[in-house]
């Protein structure tokens, strides 16, 4: 009776879990709302530039013309394209639903969840470098779950370094040297942690921000863990943070004996 007991109440807690990490994805959003909305706003501005220009173009009647309204329309479709792929990003990453662990790339984890923490990045003046170690082994995660942790540790950096001289950020992906595990580094030139915030940086209600709860980063932490990781933030030598996870690949003698 016990042993039902206690897996009904680990169930719950994951199902408890599973929720709060879907508020805060929701929340993310909410406070991205206006940048995105501007993120968005541009391809399908350009869209209406180019479909006006085919518009007047085609009003000329001239068969020589042909070509350059195809050229405008196709240039037309390719920017409400990127709308509509900046738009299934946000649909897929707000989306409610029961972890999965599926064999993933991260280089693509970080490349899709850039998409999204990057947005009013460069209006920011940050400049950002993207760097995974070439033929990376897949890793069992869940993706949206890894895609918030990412997209997560990538709007603190850019926020910490809004009053920055220099703003540099820089992700990479790489393996430990035992092989064992991808090690994923965010790396900012940010002012840096104060010692008194370091030491209860992953705790609930724990924040520097003046508009954040503080749940950001104990989600991120839980969320590494729940897949067997560890995430960790450390001083960067040339100012600033760099926060790294870690995500251990599949056990190779237990795959190979399943």
């Amino acid at each position: 009776m016990r042993i039902s007991e206690r897996q009904r109440t680990r169930q719950r807690l994951q199902e408890l879990q599973a929720e709060l990490s879907h508020v805060s994805r929701v929340s993310e959003m909410g406070q991205m709302a206006s940048a995105l909305a501007h993120e968005i706003n541009q391809p399908l501005a350009a869209a209406s530039n180019y479909l006006q220009a085919a518009r007047r173009l085609g009003a000329r009647r001239d068969p020589g013309e042909a070509g350059r309204i195809d050229e405008a329309l196709a240039h037309a479709a390719r920017q409400v394209e990127r709308a509509s792929q900046i738009l299934r990003r946000l649909r897929t990453f707000i989306k409610k639903g029961d972890p999965e662990l599926e064999a993933e790339d991260v280089a693509k984890l970080i490349e899709e969840g850039s998409a999204i923490a990057l947005v009013g990045a460069r209006e920011r003046g940050v400049t950002v470098r993207l760097q995974a170690a070439a033929r990376l082994p897949a890793v069992p995660v869940d993706k949206i779950q890894i895609q918030q942790v990412i997209v997560n540790l990538m709007r603190n950096a850019i926020e910490a370094m809004e009053h920055s001289p220099r703003r540099e950020l820089t992700v990479t992906a790489e393996q430990t040297a035992d092989a064992r595990q991808i090690i994923v580094r965010i790396v900012d030139t940010g002012p840096g942690l104060a010692p008194t915030v370091a030491e209860r940086l992953f705790q609930p209600f724990v924040t520097t921000k003046s508009q954040g709860m503080g749940v950001g980063l104990s989600i991120c932490h839980s969320i590494v863990a729940g897949h067997g990781g560890e995430l960790v933030a450390l001083p960067n030598p040339e100012g600033g943070t760099i926060f790294s996870f870690t995500l251990p690949l599949a056990d190779r003698d237990s795959a190979s004996t399943s």
